[in-house]
């Protein structure tokens, strides 16, 4: 009779391992829209060439894991139960923080809240040394160059953070690098710091639960307005736009995390020009060789109704091309919105547009990339 047992036993863990198998997904190409991913494909125990696929076991724990039946319903239970249960966000580097803030909490963005990633002295001054020396190439041609530091969430609400996580010292990385730069290089910089703490009390800056690696629109038009108010101070005849020129509406909606219904809702201010002018044109038909590098986050605009005939050129990351790219482009008879990274080709790039002015942008996550291409183009220097 064991014997017996101990068969249908293991019959039924057999069938228990075969079930995920002979029922999963086979199709190629499908999307996770609660992850935001594709998911694993079938794995191939031959590649292309013919060869062993020596790393099958791997492949084929990610498609099981990724394909296998009533999985949606399992990561949407999975994700409600774990924050009811013990309060836990079931997304990758995302952490609850006090009164619903929902912060991303990867290792690169804990070292910069907690002020631990400053640059010494010495990497300070070759920074700043390389962006006057980008400041004086630029004006040697006859062009006018302006930083703009934009600053994560926790930046601007420390006060909503994760708790058990500390701040030490004063200052931060980006607050180190601007002061350097106003008082060593003398750049102008953008005071996009001081407008967004003098409203903070006004509305929400930046998202609460829905994008928490950036502003919000309201954020976002107070960080457009202290840029063009700093370009301004050279072009007087400069317009930007105010809080009359938009269509400002309240947005209310709800966040999923994996099928799970965030309790908090988001609530935040939206902008929408009222009489946009500038166009955006085809990026392939001005730049035809290809020298601009991440096509896809390159914009380029023509404004035939400005007042003037300035040409600017911004260099920056998410910040300028989710939020302001169509804002700034509403002062300029031409803008050329593009991503950091092509800072080392600016030389090329200045050639087939020659703009009257240069304004580079970096979040404060961002200059872990934006520090090094800088130094790429240390050469300008000389």
């Amino acid at each position: 009779m064991d014997r017996i047992y101990n068969k249908i036993f293991i019959m039924v863990f057999l069938l228990t391992l075969a079930v995920p198998f002979v029922f999963a997904h086979r199709e190629e190409g499908r999307v996770s829209d609660m992850e935001n991913r594709m998911l694993a494909g079938v794995p191939r125990l031959k590649d292309e060439a013919g060869e062993w696929n020596m790393g099958y076991p791997g492949d084929f724990d990610s498609w099981i894991n990724d394909n296998i039946r009533f999985r949606g319903i399992l990561v949407k239970l999975n994700s409600s139960l774990q924050y009811r249960l013990f309060g836990r966000v079931m997304k990758e580097s995302m952490r609850e923080g006090k009164e619903g803030h929902l912060y991303y909490v990867d290792e690169a963005k804990v070292r910069e809240y907690q002020r631990l990633n400053l640059l010494s002295e010495e990497e300070l001054d070759r920074y700043t040394e390389a962006m006057e020396g980008l400041k004086n190439y630029l004006e040697a041609r006859g062009i006018s160059f302006y930083y703009m530091q934009c600053y994560e969430k926790d930046a601007v609400y420390p006060e909503y953070f994760v708790d058990g996580i500390n701040q030490f010292g004063e200052i931060s990385r980006a607050r180190q690098i601007v002061s350097a730069l106003e008082q060593d290089a003398g750049i102008a910089v953008a005071p996009v710091y001081e407008e967004l703490l003098s409203h903070k009390g006004e509305e929400l800056l930046y998202f609460k639960v829905s994008d928490p690696a950036h502003w919000n629109e309201y954020g976002a038009h107070l960080g457009y307005e202290a840029l063009m108010r700093t370009v301004q101070k050279d072009y007087p005849a400069l317009r930007y736009m105010t809080e009359e020129d938009y269509h400002i509406t309240r947005f209310t909606d709800k966040t999923s995390l994996y099928g799970f219904t965030y309790p908090y809702p988001e609530d935040s201010l939206r902008f929408e020009i009222k009489n946009p002018r500038a166009v955006e044109m085809d990026l392939d038909g001005f730049d035809p060789e290809g020298i601009i590098r991440y096509r896809e986050y390159g914009h380029y605009f023509v404004n035939e109704a400005c007042e003037n005939d300035w040409k600017i050129l911004v260099l920056g990351d998410s910040y300028i091309r989710q939020f302001l790219k169509e804002h700034i482009a509403e002062g300029f008879r031409e803008t050329l919105s593009i991503d950091i990274i092509n800072l080392p080709e600016l030389d090329k790039i200045l050639e087939i547009y020659d703009p009257d002015i240069v304004a580079l942008e970096s979040s404060e996550n961002g200059l872990n990339q934006s520090i090094p291409l800088v130094g790429e183009i240390a050469y300008i220097q000389k």
